[in-house]
């Protein structure tokens, strides 16, 4: 029954618009926005601008507007092989679409009629703005439901109905779910003009009513229409017909589990309802809308928003100074804060930024209305977020005013992910201004934001950075002076090499003998953080000689903190022992005779010196053990350079010349540890326990 147009699916009768679903389309005689009543002879598709500018949308008069939408939806009705009845109804609600104008009613951006020579032939197209069918907008609300915005859609469709009814003197006559449209705002937009008539006092509805009336969902039909009592119908005009119409869609909205209110209608609106379906005389919409439920909240707040274009800067500043807690705590809802405040608050900041010099009434319009500008702005996509706000970021930026500069970057580190590197990077140079700003509440706030910049800029701006933070560190306020350190380290690995070379270092140590207790503190957390990007060579020309005055240093933070680095430090490498293997020769009477045996550690339990221990750690090594020493008068036994460091502060030295019957050259120690004797030309010593070395301090020096 319903088909549509032969050709491309896609096309809208030589309009600029298309189908989203154009393949869809063509073999689906079904709407692509939900199921409708069998009867409509329109189908309602998803569809979009092809236009390039406004200039390129037909002339269709005030119906059109003069603007364009990107995102339409696209009603089309093929008239051939169509049933008259519903090709009249088709007739009557193309004839009356695009003539009835109202913020309530469906807007109508372009129509055409691809053959209207011919009755039979061609299509009726209808394009308006993007909507959903209500039926389809309900399912969407959330599980525990939004009485304020069903609220707000029954508003919408009272002042529809009261405009069509009071003003144009017509009845609807279609009132139903299926004729009610809601749009990304959330506005309940009424349409489907399939059976919409005058009531002539006289004569009654005119003949497409009469006719086609019986079609529409008996549940919404009045009484007087159900038994075709026509005095009645003219009794009652064209208000009280479509208020009974409505009375039955409330009750079902609200019989809806997600209305937010339990399936029950407000108690308020309750009697107005029963006034509506009254069989005598019934109440009209002028009168519901006194109802006190319409003169608070969402609808109140809908009627602010509304009347924003129109008021003196001093209100508008007043209201927009109440519009960010209402965002957050959702009692403006998302979709109305992103499709209807952010629009008109652009439309604003434009307008004040156009006057060179600024004014006062702009500077304090500015003030007050960028906080729920960014608050709404966040909920843009970052494409949206391109072609809508950041344009107007580096003129906000080069505003001479610190309480904009204050709300422009507390706002900055939330919209980065929405900010492109081309627009970060323009309005670097206006963001480091604040560097050097005499306000140091400035100059740190400007600090804090611009931390998260850093993947975002140039090279040249990352060395631009580097010195507005080299001269931060001198700045006279000490909080500004640690963050700096602390903003150095976040950032240190995302700098380039260069960067890090003139900047990293030099500022830790700058920061390490900063009289500020907890810059200190925050330059050696920043050092031990860091400590894979220096060298050893850095590390002990540089670090080291400010680290260590800090081991003993008055803070007990700075103390511990400075012995967490110097125990983060990396060990050096141990380097290659080199052993002599042969004791010095001795000459004269002092070495060795030829009938003395010459192997000084043949028989001994020393460690050979070709084979020195390697001891597992420095700090405890193995100590080797002696039980006995046999020397030939003369003889001297002496210790390399080059033996190992058994001990961490040991610095191996020669052992003194142990004479014959003597013992001038050999310490003893305090400790008595073995006995000495002395056989003709031996020195024996025997120890006393297995460890020689217990109980001494000294090491290799006190032996």
């Amino acid at each position: 029954m319903f088909g549509w147009l032969t050709g491309s699916a896609g096309s809208c009768g030589g309009l600029p618009y298309a189908l989203d679903k154009a393949d869809k389309a063509e073999n689906s005689a079904s709407s692509d926005l939900g199921e409708r009543p069998s009867w409509i002879p329109f189908r309602a598709f998803p569809g979009h601008s092809t236009a390039s500018s406004s200039s390129d949308l037909p002339s269709v008069g005030a119906a059109n507007g003069g603007s364009m939408s990107k995102d339409v939806t696209v009603f089309k009705c093929t008239k051939q092989n169509l049933p008259q009845p519903q090709l009249s109804t088709a007739l009557n609600h193309f004839s009356n679409a695009p003539k009835l104008l109202h913020p309530n009613l469906l807007k109508v951006l372009a129509f055409t009629d691809t053959k209207k020579e011919s009755p039979n032939e061609g299509e009726l197209i209808i394009v308006t703005e993007r909507v959903v069918p209500l039926e389809e907008y309900m399912k969407t609300l959330p599980a525990n439901g939004s009485s304020q915005q069903v609220l707000f859609g029954v508003y919408c469709l009272l002042n529809a109905l009261n405009f069509i009814t009071k003003s144009c003197n017509l009845c609807h006559g279609n009132v139903t779910l299926s004729s009610v449209y809601v749009t990304p705002l959330g506005e309940f937009k009424l349409f489907d003009y399939y059976v919409t008539t005058p009531i002539d006092p006289n004569h009654g509805p005119n003949g497409t009513f009469r006719s086609n009336e019986s079609l529409v969902d008996s549940s919404y039909r009045s009484p007087e229409r159900v038994n075709s009592n026509l005095q009645a119908l003219i009794r009652q005009g064209p208000q009280g017909i479509d208020a009974f119409s409505l009375s039955v869609l409330i009750q079902k909205l609200y019989a809806d589990p997600k209305s937010g209110t339990g399936r029950n209608v407000p108690r308020e609106l309750a009697t107005a309802l029963k006034k509506m379906q009254d069989l005598n005389k019934r109440a009209t919409f002028a009168y519901v809308l006194k109802c006190p439920l319409f003169q608070k909240g969402l609808v109140k707040i809908m009627e602010s928003i509304s009347l924003l274009p129109t008021l003196p800067h001093p209100e508008k500043c007043e209201f927009y100074s109440r519009c960010q807690p209402m965002i957050i705590d959702g009692t403006i809802p998302e979709n109305i804060s992103k499709y209807r405040l952010l629009p008109i608050i652009l439309t604003d900041v434009n307008q004040s930024l156009s006057k060179t010099p600024l004014t006062e009434e702009a500077r304090r319009l500015l003030i007050t209305v960028l906080e729920p500008m960014f608050q709404s702005s966040s909920l843009l996509t970052a494409v949206e977020f391109g072609k809508t706000v950041s344009p107007l970021l580096h003129p906000l930026f080069t505003v001479n005013d610190r309480a904009v500069r204050g709300t422009l970057l507390k706002w900055l580190s939330p919209l980065l992910p929405q900010i492109d590197h081309k627009t970060l990077n323009k309005i670097f140079d206006p963001i480091c201004s604040g560097f050097t700003d005499s306000s140091s509440p400035l100059r740190e706030l400007t600090l804090k934001s611009t931390s998260g910049i850093v993947e975002g800029l140039t090279a040249s701006n990352l060395e631009k950075l580097a010195r507005y933070l080299v001269r931060l560190q001198a700045d006279q306020e000490a909080s500004i002076r640690t963050n700096t350190v602390i903003f150095i380290g976040k950032i240190a690995g995302k700098m380039t090499k260069n960067a890090r070379e003139k900047l990293i270092l030099p500022s830790f140590v700058r920061g390490m003998g900063d009289p500020f207790v907890f810059c200190r503190v925050s330059s050696l957390k920043a050092v031990r953080a860091c400590g894979g990007m220096f060298g050893v060579g850095e590390v002990a020309g540089r670090v080291l000689p400010v680290l260590c005055p800090l081991l003993g240093d008055g803070s007990s933070e700075v103390r511990g903190e400075a012995f967490n680095v110097r125990a983060s430090a990396p060990a050096p490498a141990v380097p290659p022992i080199s052993w002599d293997a042969s004791p010095p020769a001795a000459s004269g009477s002092g070495g060795w005779s030829d009938d003395e045996e010459p192997d000084l550690f043949g028989s001994s339990d020393l460690v050979q010196p070709s084979q020195p221990p390697q001891p597992s750690k420095l700090n405890s090594p193995t100590k080797p053990s002696i039980k006995s020493l046999r020397l030939n008068p003369g003889s001297s036994l002496s210790k390399t350079s080059a033996e190992p460091d058994f001990f961490n502060d040991f610095t191996p030295k020669p052992v003194k010349t142990i004479s014959n019957r003597t013992t001038g050259g050999l310490k003893i120690p305090k400790k008595k540890v073995g006995t000495l004797k002395v056989k003709k030309d031996k020195i024996e010593v025997k120890k006393l326990d297995d460890d020689p070395f217990k109980g001494l301090d000294g090491g290799w020096d006190d032996f």
